[in-house]
C-alpha cells in the first residue's frame, strides 16, 4: 500500500471507517496479491510482438526497407485523422518491441538481421500461445481479443473497418467481458475493492442509528463486473443500504433490474454521468457516504472536472474508491485503443503518454487538488514479486482543495468533435506537411501560384475586399496553409448548359453542377420558360400558387408516395420528417448512421462512440447542446451489427433515418442492408426515412426507392427537385403526412381534419417561383421517362471506367467511385492533402470546375466531347503535377468497386401505385 496523508481528520467517524477500510485492504493485498505471482499480463507483451509482426510484415514499409518520415508512413498506411494518436502510440509500441527504430522524425524498418529474428519468433508463435494458455487458461478470451484487434489494425487505421465491429462482432460483448471479470487479475482487484467497501460499511453501520441508511454510489456499473463482488460482500447489511447502480445507458440499468435487483433489493438503478455537473435529480448531491468506479473515470475528457463532479456527490468524510490500471499496458492500447472513447481525454499532461490512463502519482495529485484529504493506493501488496499494473485508489473527501506545487503543462490536444474537425486542427497537420516540401515542390508551387493568381485577379481581389463583412463557409472549405494564396472562390459571370464563365473571363466545363442540384444543365429551356412566366405574373406569397398542388400530385405519381409537403430547404425537410415520425409513433429515439449527412439541424449533427461497451452519442460541433442529440443513436452503416441493434431496440425507436446510398461512401453495396432494414422497421412500426436529397430523381424517377426496391415510409427530397432553386419536399404515407394538416376531408359532409397535428410552418415553403420550378422539373421527368437517368448513368459509368484505367496504367493513387451520375475522385493509396488539393486547383486552372467538397455530377447537358475533354485534362493535370514532384507513382491499393446494380423487379415489394410498378419495370438492369 502506498499512502499520502498529511491533513488532520476533523471527521472522527470517517477517520475510523477509513482506518478499518485501509487495514482490511492492506491485509487482503498482502494475503492474495503476493499469491498472485503473475497475472499473465506480461505474457501479453511477449505475444504482442509476433502478432504485430505478422500483421505488418507484408507492408511496403517493411518490404522496401527504406526509412521514412512519420507523416509519410501515416500516408502509406492511409491513417485517417481520428486515429493519429493511435498511430503514434502504435509506433511507440513497435519501437519498444524493437520492430522499428526512430531517428528524430524518421522511422527505420528492421534490417535483415532483425527481420530474421522476428520471423523466427513468428514461427514459434503457435507454440508460445499454447504454452501461455496452458499457464493462463482463464485469459483465453483476452488473447482472442488481442489477436482479433491486431489482425484488423490496418483496416481500422485506414477507416475501412469499424472498430466497433472488431471488438463487438454483431453487437456481442463476449470478447470484452473477459477483460473485466472471470480472470485472476480482474477478480483479484474486484475482491480487493469489495473488501474495502464491506469494511467501510461494517464500521459505519455500527456507529450510526439503525434508522439511518448508508448510501453507496457505483459509477459506470455497466454489466456489473465489479458489482457482483461488491453486492455479495454487502449482503449482511442489506436492510441498512441504499445502493445506486448507475450508468449512462438504460440498457445496463435494465441489466441490473434483471440480474441484481431480485437478489439485492437495496439496489436502485439510476442514470448518472460523472462527466457532467450533477444536478438535484434522483441522486441528490452531497449525500453519498461511499462512491466507487471500475475502469470508468479515465474515459472522461477532463479528470479534474470529473473528480470535482464526484466530490460534489460526497458527504463530508465520504470515501471514494477508484479501480483503474495505473501503468500503460500494450494490451489496452492494441484493443480498447481502437475505440474512439479511449482517446476522449483532453488533459494529456495528466495522462500516461500515448494513453488515457493515470499513474498512481497523477491520481493522488488530482484527488488532492479536488478536495480529497487522504489517498491510498492498493496493488498486489508489498511482498509481491511482480509489479502492480493496476491499483484500487481510495480517498477520503473533506472538501479542501490542495493545489499541486508542480507546474502544469498546457494541454496540447486540439479538441475535435467526431466527424467535425476544427480548422486549427487541420492547420497544425497541414503546417507540418507544408514545412517538409522539397525544393523541387516549392519551386513548382511558387510558379503555379503566381500563374493561378494572375489568371483570376478579380475573384481573388473580391475575396480579400469582402472577407471582413461576408462570413462565407465555402470560402475556406479548401484552406491549407501551404496553399493559402490559392484559396479564394471563383466568382460566376454566366452559366449555360455544362459551361461556366467567371468574372475574369475564364471558361469551365462544370462537373460540380451546383452540388447536385442541376440534372439538366444551366438555363435549361423548360426551366427558364417556367420561371419567366411566373416572374411576369408576380411572385406574391399570400395566395397559394396552383403549381404547388400540381407539383405534389406529380411527386406522388413519380415516387409512389401517398402525400407530399414542400419545405424551404433540405435541412427543413429532414427536420420535419423526423418530427412527423415521432408524432405518429409516439416515440422519441431515432437511429442515424455514421458518415451520413442530413443537413445542419442540431438534432441530426451527432456522432456515436462506444465507451466500455456502452453506445454514446455526442454533438459533432461546438455550440450544439448535448441534449439535442440525447434521443439520437448513431450506428455503423451497412453492417449486420447495426441491424441486430435495431432489432433489439425496435420498441423504443420512432424512426431510422438513412441515406440509401451514402454520398461519401459510393463503394458500398447497401441493397440487402436496406431491404432487411425495411423488414425490421415495418415489423416494429418504426418509420423508415430515406434521405433522398442526392439520390432523389437523379438515380431514377422513383429515386433510390426504385433503384433498391425498398418502399420507405417517408422520403426527403431537394437538390434536383428545384432545378437550382432552393426547395425541399417530403413524400410518404398518409399516416405520417396527415400530421401536417390533419388529414383528408371533404366538403358537403361531416368530415374534418381529424388527425392530431404537429407544428409545421415556413414562409417560403411553397414560394411561387420555387413551385413553378418544381412543377417544371417533375413534368419534364415524367415526360422523359426513366431513359433520361439510364442514359446519364451509362455515361457516368463509361467515364469512370476510362479514368480508372488511366489511374491504374499510370500508377496514380486515385480512383473514381460512382453511383448513377454522382462520382468522386478518391485516394487509392497514400495521397497527401497537398496532392489532393493541388489536383483540384490544377483541374480548375485547366478549365474543369470540380467541387471542393468531393461530390461531382453529370447532367443531361454534358456531351460526349465534354467527357473526352475531362479525361484528357485529368491526364494533363497528373503529368504537370508529377513534373513538380507531386502525385508520385504508386500502385493503387485496391481496384475500384463497381456500384450495386438496380434491384430486380421480380422481387420488388408490392405497392398500390400503378405508376410505381411501371417505373420499376423500366429499370435498366445490366
Amino acid at each position: 500500500m502506498d499512502r499520502n496523508t498529511s491533513v488532520p481528520d476533523e471527521h472522527g467517524e470517517a477517520a475510523t471507517a477509513w482506518t478499518h477500510m485501509a487495514a482490511a485492504m492492506h491485509d487482503t493485498a498482502a494475503r492474495e496479491g503476493a499469491a498472485l505471482e503473475n497475472d499473465g499480463g506480461h505474457g501479453f507483451e511477449t505475444l504482442g510482438r509476433p502478432l504485430l509482426w505478422r500483421t505488418f510484415r507484408g507492408t511496403s514499409f517493411v518490404r522496401d526497407a527504406v526509412a521514412v518520415e512519420r507523416d509519410e508512413l501515416a500516408h502509406q498506411w492511409r491513417v485517417i485523422p481520428k486515429y493519429d494518436r493511435l498511430f503514434q502510440a502504435l509506433l511507440t509500441i513497435l519501437e519498444g518491441f524493437d520492430v522499428v527504430q526512430s531517428t528524430g522524425t524518421r522511422v527505420v524498418p528492421p534490417d535483415p538481421v532483425r527481420t530474421g529474428r522476428l520471423d523466427a519468433e513468428l514461427a514459434r508463435l503457435d507454440a508460445a500461445k499454447r504454452t501461455w494458455l496452458a499457464a493462463y487458461p482463464d485469459l483465453a478470451t483476452n488473447l482472442e481479443l488481442l489477436e482479433t484487434c491486431i489482425a484488423h489494425l490496418p483496416g481500422v487505421l485506414d477507416g475501412s473497418v469499424a472498430a466497433t465491429d472488431v471488438l463487438f462482432p454483431e453487437g456481442s460483448l463476449h470478447l470484452v467481458e473477459g477483460v473485466y471479470r472471470g480472470n485472476r487479475n480482474s477478480d483479484y482487484y474486484n475482491r480487493l475493492l469489495a473488501c474495502g467497501i464491506a469494511a467501510t460499511v461494517a464500521d459505519l453501520t455500527e456507529r450510526r442509528p439503525k434508522s439511518e441508511k448508508i448510501r453507496i454510489l457505483e459509477i459506470g456499473a455497466g454489466t456489473g463486473g465489479s458489482s457482483a463482488f461488491v453486492l455479495e460482500a454487502l449482503k449482511p447489511w442489506s436492510d441498512r443500504l441504499v445502493y445506486w447502480y448507475t450508468d449512462i445507458s438504460v440498457k445496463f440499468l435494465n441489466h441490473a433490474r434483471t440480474h441484481f435487483q431480485p437478489h439485492y433489493p437495496f439496489v436502485e438503478p439510476q442514470l448518472f454521468d460523472v462527466a457532467r455537473a450533477p444536478d438535484a435529480g434522483e441522486i441528490p448531491p452531497g449525500t453519498c457516504d461511499l462512491a466507487f468506479a471500475t475502469n470508468v473515470l479515465h474515459a472522461t475528457p477532463h479528470i479534474g472536472r470529473t473528480l470535482r463532479h464526484l466530490a460534489a456527490m460526497m458527504t463530508p468524510g465520504g470515501i471514494a474508491m477508484i479501480n483503474e490500471p495505473t501503468h500503460i499496458q500494450h494490451f489496452g492500447t492494441l484493443t480498447f485503443g481502437l475505440l474512439d472513447g479511449w482517446w476522449l481525454f483532453e488533459d494529456g499532461e495528466r495522462r500516461i503518454p500515448h494513453s488515457p490512463l493515470l499513474d498512481r502519482d497523477a491520481w493522488t495529485r488530482s484527488l488532492r487538488e479536488n478536495g480529497f484529504a487522504e489517498v491510498a493506493c492498493f496493488g498486489r501488496g508489498e511482498r509481491s514479486a511482480v509489479a502492480s499494473l493496476q491499483h484500487v485508489i481510495t480517498a477520503r473527501y473533506d472538501g479542501v482543495p490542495r493545489p499541486s506545487a508542480e507546474p502544469r503543462e498546457a494541454p496540447t490536444r486540439v479538441k475535435t468533435y467526431g466527424p467535425f474537425k476544427p480548422m486549427n486542427a487541420d492547420l497544425i497537420q497541414a503546417q507540418r506537411a507544408g514545412a517538409k516540401l522539397s525544393d523541387r515542390k516549392r519551386e513548382y508551387l511558387a510558379a503555379f501560384t503566381e500563374h493561378y493568381r494572375g489568371k483570376n485577379p478579380t475573384s481573388r481581389a473580391n475575396a480579400q475586399k469582402f472577407r471582413a463583412r461576408y462570413a462565407d463557409q465555402r470560402a475556406i472549405a479548401f484552406f491549407h496553409p501551404t496553399l493559402k494564396e490559392l484559396c479564394f472562390p471563383l466568382e460566376l459571370d454566366e452559366a449555360e448548359g455544362a459551361a461556366l464563365r467567371d468574372v475574369d473571363g475564364n471558361e469551365y466545363l462544370d462537373i460540380a453542377m451546383d452540388f447536385g442540384c442541376n440534372l439538366f444543365g444551366h438555363r435549361a429551356p423548360f426551366l427558364v420558360e417556367a420561371m419567366r412566366g411566373r416572374i411576369a405574373n408576380g411572385l406574391a406569397l399570400g395566395m397559394r400558387p396552383p403549381s404547388a398542388a400540381r407539383a405534389a400530385e406529380l411527386l406522388c405519381e413519380l415516387t409512389g408516395h401517398e402525400r407530399a409537403v414542400f419545405t424551404q430547404s433540405g435541412t427543413e425537410a429532414v427536420m420535419t420528417a423526423v418530427r412527423l415520425a415521432r408524432h405518429a409513433t409516439g416515440r422519441h429515439q431515432i437511429v442515424i448512421f455514421a458518415n451520413s449527412y442530413h443537413g445542419h439541424a442540431d438534432g441530426v449533427l451527432a456522432y456515436g462512440m462506444i465507451e466500455d461497451g456502452r453506445l454514446l452519442t455526442k454533438p459533432i460541433s461546438p455550440a450544439i447542446p448535448p441534449g439535442m442529440v440525447r434521443d439520437v443513436v448513431v450506428l455503423d452503416y451497412n453492417t449486420p451489427a447495426s441491424l441486430a441493434w435495431i432489432d433489439r431496440h425496435r420498441d423504443s425507436l420512432a424512426a431510422v433515418l438513412v441515406e440509401p446510398m451514402q454520398s461519401r461512401g459510393l463503394h458500398q453495396h447497401p441493397g440487402p442492408f436496406l431491404r432487411e432494414l425495411r423488414r425490421l422497421t415495418e415489423a416494429a412500426d418504426v418509420a423508415l426515412i430515406f434521405d433522398e436529397m442526392i439520390t432523389g430523381f437523379r438515380t431514377h424517377p422513383g429515386g433510390a426507392q426504385a433503384w433498391f426496391g425498398v418502399r420507405a415510409d417517408l422520403c426527403t427530397y431537394g437538390k434536383v427537385l428545384g432545378g437550382g432553386i432552393g426547395q425541399g419536399a417530403i413524400g410518404g404515407r398518409a399516416r405520417y403526412l396527415d400530421g401536417i394538416d390533419g388529414g383528408t376531408w371533404r366538403y358537403g359532409d361531416d368530415s374534418f381534419p381529424a388527425v392530431e397535428r404537429t407544428f409545421f410552418a415556413g414562409t417560403h415553403s411553397q414560394n411561387t417561383l420555387g413551385m413553378a420550378a418544381v412543377e417544371a422539373v417533375l413534368s419534364h421527368l415524367r415526360q422523359a421517362g426513366p431513359e433520361l437517368q439510364h442514359a446519364l448513368n451509362r455515361t457516368c459509368a463509361e467515364m469512370a471506367r476510362r479514368l480508372n484505367a488511366f489511374f491504374i496504367a499510370e500508377e496514380v493513387p486515385m480512383m473514381v467511385q460512382y453511383f448513377a451520375s454522382l462520382f468522386r475522385f478518391e485516394p487509392n493509396g497514400p495521397l497527401s492533402p497537398i496532392d489532393q488539393s493541388l489536383f483540384v486547383y490544377t483541374l480548375r486552372d485547366k478549365g474543369i470546375m470540380i467541387s471542393e467538397i468531393g461530390n461531382n455530377f453529370l447532367s443531361t447537358a454534358h456531351r460526349p466531347e465534354d467527357i473526352d475533354r475531362l479525361v484528357a485534362v485529368v491526364a494533363e493535370a497528373v503529368s504537370d503535377l508529377r513534373l513538380g514532384g507531386f502525385l508520385p507513382r504508386r500502385k493503387p491499393a485496391r481496384a475500384p468497386i463497381l456500384p450495386e446494380p438496380p434491384y430486380r423487379t421480380d422481387t420488388a415489394p408490392k405497392t398500390g401505385s400503378p405508376k410505381w410498378g411501371a417505373l420499376l419495370a423500366e429499370l435498366d438492369i445490366p
